[in-house]
């Protein structure tokens, strides 16, 4: 409402920004055939920002901390400081996955809430498996382990074998005696 000159100037492309009553200049916004450029901090409660393949979301607050909706794509390092929570139940790593531990407690704890399914499973796509089932046994070579440790295949030792019972029923098994005070199982 009023007359009067407006003073200022402004760059081409650039979004224009009162500073003053009668004042105008450049804001941080750059306008560009592909979208915005922000050139500076954004101090905001909500963005959404519309792109050609659908809405990206991104939300800001004391309560939540900073929320992405829809799929994202880091690329360079992600850092976080603090507990790392995964909700949905597929991680896909297209390197090695390294876990070094700089602290006290266990390099790799996993834990399954889950009934009737294995604590762990690794498998090699050329063959071979080795899991930890739902009772805490162990299996090599098998999915099933009926013991403790369940090795499908030969067992390879380089120092001694400790048992306080050896069930020598399943053939073929038969007893060597190396030395006199050595007897091994063959």
């Amino acid at each position: 409402i009023g007359t009067g000159t407006i003073a200022g100037s402004g760059t081409a492309s650039n979004v224009t920004l009162w500073d003053g009553i009668s004042s105008i200049t450049d804001s941080k916004f750059v306008q560009t055939s592909t979208g915005m450029i922000l050139s500076g901090g954004l101090n905001t409660e909500y963005i959404a920002l519309s792109t050609e393949t659908g809405t990206f979301n991104l939300s800001a607050n004391n309560d939540q901390g900073f929320v992405i909706g829809g799929a994202s794509t880091i690329q360079g390092n992600l850092s976080v400081l603090g507990d790392f929570t995964y909700i949905d139940t597929i991680v896909s790593i297209t390197s090695a996955l390294s876990v070094v531990n700089h602290g006290t407690g266990p390099a790799f704890y996993a834990e399954q809430t889950g009934a009737n399914q294995p604590i762990a499973k690794f498998v090699d796509t050329e063959g071979g498996e080795i899991i930890f089932d739902d009772g805490g046994s162990v299996g090599i070579g098998t999915t099933t382990p009926n013991e403790k440790l369940t090795v499908v295949g030969n067992i390879s030792a380089s120092g001694d074998i400790n048992s306080v019972n050896i069930d020598t029923t399943t053939e073929p098994f038969s007893f060597v005696q190396n030395s006199v005070s050595n007897i091994g199982i063959k």
